[in-house]
Parts: C-alpha cells; structure tokens; sequence
C-alpha cells in the first residue's frame, strides 16, 4: 500500500525505519539440520508406534505446522526464545526443548479476568438499576 499512499516517501522513511529493529535469520544448513533433528523427535514422540501406520504419517497428520518446527529450528540455532500462545510450541517442546515463553495460560487467564470484571460490572449496573427504580 505504500506505492499507491499519498505520502509514499514519509511511509517508505517509516518502514525503513521500523526494519532497522528488525532482525532476519536466514535458513542455512544447520538450520535444515535442527529441523530434521526437531522433527525426528517429534515422529519418535507423538508418531504411532506401530511400523505400518508410522511410514504412513506425515508431521501434519500428528497436527504439527511445519512452520512451526522451522521456528523452532531458527529459535535453537541463534539461542532465542520463542514467545506464543501457540500450543503447538508446547508440544514441540516436549520432544526438544528450547527456549519458549508460553502464553496461553497468560491469555486464558486475561480473558477470565476479563469475563469476572465484565459480570461485576453488569452486576453493579444492574444493582444500580433496581435501586433507581
């Protein structure tokens, strides 16, 4: 959207400058390999044992994102921590651990809080309301 902006030139200026803070990691073969690593302890933990159903599972049919493992990968190669709320991380985690920052009990615990404050407040109005009345 920045070509067809009115003030492309101020837009470009900003994005360049947002890309500044932005750091890239680039796929590599050690990267490829950590990968292959990650989803080989995946097969070897969520995989069904039996040989004839294992050769026909895919990682997809184990419900991992195959994004998600490259993450990981790119996560383990720079010693980064991963933040999501994003479960398959968890689980991910329990065949290779590396550094995550789950916050899916974070969010549910947000949207709880929220829910009990939300009540109390319908609560209040509504206690006010009767009152009035």
């Amino acid at each position: 959207m920045i070509e067809k902006s009115q003030r492309r030139e101020t837009n470009l200026a900003r994005l360049a400058e947002f890309l500044e803070d932005i750091r890239l990691y680039h796929i590599t073969e050690e990267t490829a390999t950590i990968y292959g690593q990650i989803k080989a302890a995946l097969f070897n933990k969520f995989a069904p044992k039996d040989q004839k159903k294992r050769r026909k599972t895919k990682i997809v049919d184990l419900v991992f994102d195959e994004n998600d493992i490259w993450i990981a990968a790119v996560a383990l190669q720079n010693n980064l921590t991963v933040v999501s709320s994003d479960s398959d991380f968890v689980r991910i985690q329990q065949a290779r651990t590396f550094g995550l920052e789950s916050w899916v009990y974070f969010l549910v615990f947000i949207y709880m809080i929220n829910r009990v404050f939300t009540d109390l407040i319908a609560i209040i109005v509504l206690r006010n309301l009767f009152i009035m009345s």
